[in-house]
């Protein structure tokens, strides 16, 4: 888990979506916030949870909301050895 970043990024097409719910559109600023150098954000649905204050569930219905939107991209991988489940999310380009 990483610490917090001083910046998010909430481009008008995401605020502006009447799709999203208010958690949805927050939890895509802490993504953008998570962001490595590279634009891959690995942080968990329980790092969200807790940053956001909000129940696991709102974060998972949220990040598929946000999939479905077209906002942002999710890779998963298989398993680890220790059946650790790892995701990437990355954002989309405008449209």
């Amino acid at each position: 888990m990483s610490e917090p970043s001083l910046y998010a990024i909430i481009p008008a097409r995401v605020r502006y979506d009447r799709q999203l719910n208010p958690v949805a559109i927050l939890l895509y600023g802490e993504i953008t916030a998570s962001l490595d150098t590279y634009g891959k954000c690995e942080e968990d649905n329980e790092y969200f949870a807790k940053l956001l204050n909000v129940d696991i569930g709102q974060i998972y219905q949220s990040i598929g909301l946000l999939e479905h939107r077209k906002h942002i991209n999710i890779l998963y991988f298989a398993p680890t050895e220790d059946n650790t489940k790892r995701r990437v999310i990355t954002i989309r380009e405008a449209r």
